[in-house]
C-alpha cells in the first residue's frame, strides 16, 4: 500500500542540528492496499550518523482499518544523508501488532519491506510496503 501523510514538522530534514534519537516528524494519512486499508497516525524518530553518511529511522503508529480495527505498527530503516531531499530514499522493514483484532491477526507474523521518500513539493512522505512471499517473523529471525 501507499502512505501519503502530511508532514507537521516545519522542516523534518533540517541539517543544521545534531540528532540523537530526536523526534523529527509526526503526521497522519492513509494506507491503501488489497488486504489492508485505513487511516494512520504516526511519529518518526531519527538518529543521524553524519560521519558514516546515513540516518537510522524509526516510525511507530496506529492504523485504524476501514472496518474500525486498531493495529499498531513499527518500522525501522536507514536513510542516506543526501545533499537534497529529492535524493533521499529511505528503506527498511515494518511489523504489526494486531493481537486484539481477530480479523487482522495474520498481520502479527508479517514482515514487510518498505521504501519511500519525502516529497518536498507536496511536503508528503510517500512510502510503499511490500510483503515478500514466504517471509514471516519466524523465518526472518532464522536468517
Amino acid at each position: 500500500g501507499e502512505v501519503k501523510p502530511p508532514v507537521k514538522a516545519a522542516d523534518p530534514f533540517d541539517r543544521s542540528f545534531s540528532m540523537s534519537r530526536d523526534l523529527v516528524a509526526q503526521g497522519d494519512g492513509s494506507i491503501q492496499g488489497p488486504r489492508l486499508s485505513g487511516t494512520l497516525t504516526w511519529s518518526q524518530l531519527e538518529r543521524r550518523h553524519p560521519d558514516h553518511g546515513y540516518a537510522r529511522t524509526h516510525f511507530t503508529g496506529w492504523l485504524e482499518t476501514a472496518d474500525g480495527a486498531e493495529v499498531f505498527l513499527k518500522a525501522s530503516g536507514y536513510s542516506p544523508i543526501a545533499a537534497s531531499d529529492e535524493d533521499r530514499v529511505d528503506t527498511g522493514y515494518l511489523t504489526f501488532e494486531a493481537d486484539l483484532e481477530p480479523d487482522y491477526e495474520w498481520l502479527n507474523s508479517v514482515v514487510a519491506l518498505w521504501q519511500g521518500h519525502f516529497d518536498p513539493v507536496s511536503r508528503n512522505y510517500i512510502y510503499r510496503a511490500f510483503v515478500p512471499v514466504g517471509v514471516t517473523r519466524a523465518t526472518a529471525k532464522n536468517r
